[in-house]
């Protein structure tokens, strides 16, 4: 069964993933088990055309400095990206959504 919602990192701030042959290079989409329509939308998105059901996220450091950002799918705001990825990866602690009305991070 394809989960809710899906997410992708599209960039890696730590340098922890910058090798190339690295396997969590980015984009890095999960959870597993995502569709393959989940990962077209993902792929497909851009800051022009963000909205719906497609939200920008960011992953922090408990110092609030930018670990990781990418995209998230599905009805709701999680904090799916940061349990999956960012806390077991490099210890992220927190994660905002960008209101796109406002053009702010909006902490989950």
């Amino acid at each position: 069964m394809a989960p809710r919602s899906a997410w992708m990192i599209d960039t890696d701030y730590t340098g922890a993933h910058s090798d190339p042959d690295d396997t969590a290079h980015p984009p890095i989409f999960g959870p597993s088990g995502i569709t393959d329509e989940q990962e077209k939308i993902l792929r497909a998105a851009t800051m022009e055309k963000p909205g719906g059901n497609v939200r920008r996220f960011r992953l922090l450091n408990g110092d609030k400095d930018v670990d990781y950002s990418g995209w998230q799918v599905g009805p709701d705001k999680s904090f799916r990206p940061l349990d999956d990825f960012g806390r077991p990866d490099t210890g992220s602690a927190y994660i905002e959504y960008l209101n796109t009305e406002t053009g702010e991070w909006e902490e989950l």
